[in-house]
């Protein structure tokens, strides 16, 4: 019987995280104010800590504001081009304007429109968009030019150049704008090409159009279960139709298929099993590991959700090759600080507030609770183990992977709920019991795609299509539960008008109790007799 073993939960950057957040809060609402103030404080704050080390509250105080002002300089900075320098009241104007493909949401074909995120390289004074500024695009190459629309491509366009203005929470517009799109250049058209995408660029589509073909192996008609299949894998989510993103958006498993935390998780323990049954040293795998699993994410698209999830496995893998010892935690806050400081922006993207509140959510609730209920619930408590026969063995071992999935389940739901309320109007208490039971077949889809795509790459893509219609048929069953469970009354419940900020009040009371648990642990546990029986 293996132990449950407790999580360290010390993470000494997790003062320096609130500062940054709370720093860039202040920036994002604030009238804009020099950077030089905050910055001269935040310098004096960082002195007067080194008077005060001996003396833990006040030092304490003292940090958390120099970080707060130092962020304060930081994101007034970077945030420069925020909402409240966009002239919403003018009309939408005609621009002829050069931009830089960063993100394609979706594209019809050679010739045909794409549409996506681009950064502006070069723009006229008159159309109101400043160079480094990010904008939503709708383009369309004419044929004569014989032009393709890639991720990383330079271009020349003449189109319709908007502001986006506000709408419902849960509009596309205000997805743009927690993004820090606050622009539309759209009936676009390509004038030329200015620089090609790199070839780094050139090589991730190849590699997802091989991808694609090996994935689709063995189908002989384009169905929905192998687009879903695609969309696991590849970050294809344009090949989702209505009815699926609705029927996974209600049910609160839209996270199964695109590609997001667990796959790159799954993947990397895929990868980590491997290296170790090839007998690569404990001390090297994680850097051929790592390396692999970023092809991975480049070749699909590098979508912020991957890009996080590649950031938190680093940290932990890497911290594990330094003979140091792995915390969860630690990996999770400094993959924040890492992704704000590069991008600001992302504090306001509801991607990112849904990945850590639930990751932070399962580390400190999720697996604390497994730890307590395995051993209250645990069989056989009064039997050696010494005496246990498989039966025994076997009894257990389900036994704590049920209050594994719970815990997990229960954990991510509860943080995800008051942002999903306010964000999308409705909760999914149902998605408690079906991510249990998706969970495990969502991962083996998983494990069977890349061991489909290691197939494909090695041996005659024939075999990849018997490895993918064993995914195929895990899709169709996971597909059928999502299904079932969606005409169960109670599955999804109706919260329109809740307020974003009572969700964000909510999550702050929320985890001011955990940590306030896992701070005063003993004297909580004693409070409420929380005291468990060893096992023998």
């Amino acid at each position: 019987m293996n132990k449950d073993r407790e999580i360290p939960l010390r993470a000494p950057l997790l003062y320096l995280l609130l500062g940054l957040i709370s720093g860039f809060v202040i920036a994002n609402n604030e009238p804009a104010v020099s950077p030089i103030f905050p910055t001269i404080t935040g310098v004096v704050l960082t002195l007067l800590t080194f008077f005060f080390r001996s003396t833990n509250y006040v030092w304490l105080t003292i940090f958390l504001c120099a970080c707060v002002s130092t962020f304060w300089s930081y994101a007034s900075i970077r945030l420069s081009h925020n909402s409240s320098e966009i002239f919403h009241d003018l009309p939408p104007r005609e621009a002829k304007i050069i931009i830089e493909i960063e993100r394609i949401f979706k594209s019809d074909g050679t010739y045909t429109s794409t549409s996506g995120i681009a950064n502006v390289v070069k723009s006229p004074s008159h159309s109101r968009i400043y160079p480094n500024s990010l904008t939503y695009f709708s383009i369309q190459a004419p044929k004569n030019l014989e032009i393709k629309i890639r991720k990383g491509a330079q271009l020349e366009a003449l189109g319709v150049l908007s502001t986006i203005k506000k709408e419902s929470v849960e509009s596309f517009n205000n997805y743009l704008q927690n993004t820090g799109v606050y622009y539309r250049f759209e009936k676009s058209v390509v004038l030329r090409q200015i620089k090609p995408p790199a070839s780094f660029a050139l090589f991730c589509e190849r590699m997802n159009d091989r991808f694609l073909d090996y994935l689709r192996a063995g189908n002989r008609k384009q169905s929905t279960i192998s687009n879903i299949y695609s969309a696991m894998l590849l970050g294809r989510k344009a090949d989702l139709d209505k009815a699926q993103i609705n029927r996974y958006q209600q049910t609160g498993t839209m996270h199964f298929f695109a590609i997001s935390g667990l796959h790159v998780g799954v993947i990397a323990t895929f990868l980590y099993h491997l290296l170790n049954l090839v007998r690569i040293p404990h001390n090297i795998n994680p850097w051929i590991g790592l390396t692999i699993l970023y092809l991975y994410v480049e070749i699909t698209g590098s979508s912020s959700s991957a890009v996080r999830a590649f950031l938190m496995v680093a940290f932990f893998w890497v911290s594990s090759a330094l003979s140091r010892q792995p915390n969860s935690l630690t990996a999770l806050i400094n993959s924040a600080i890492l992704v704000l400081l590069y991008e600001p922006q992302q504090l306001w993207n509801i991607g990112f507030q849904l990945s850590y509140t639930v990751v932070l959510s399962i580390l400190v609730f999720g697996l604390p609770l497994k730890a307590i209920l395995s051993k209250r619930l645990r069989p056989f408590t009064w039997l050696p183990k010494s005496s246990w026969r498989i039966r025994n063995h076997l009894s257990v071992w389900v036994i704590d992977n049920l209050i594994l999935l719970f815990s997990i389940s229960l954990s991510a739901w509860l943080a995800s709920a008051p942002l999903n309320a306010a964000l999308f109007g409705f909760i999914t208490p149902g998605a408690i019991l079906l991510n249990m039971i998706i969970i495990n077949l969502a991962s083996l889809v998983i494990c069977t795609g890349v061991l489909s795509l290691v197939v494909g790459i090695l041996l005659p893509i024939e075999i990849c299509a018997f490895i993918n219609n064993a995914a195929w048929l895990n899709l169709s069953v996971i597909d059928w539960f999502i299904q079932l469970c969606r005409g169960v009354p109670g599955t999804s419940l109706l919260t329109e008008g809740f307020s974003l900020k009572a969700s964000y009040s909510i999550l702050f009371c929320y985890f001011s109790v955990l940590f306030y648990y896992h701070h005063r642990k003993e004297r909580v546990s004693k409070f409420f007799c929380l005291r468990v029986p060893q096992n023998r």
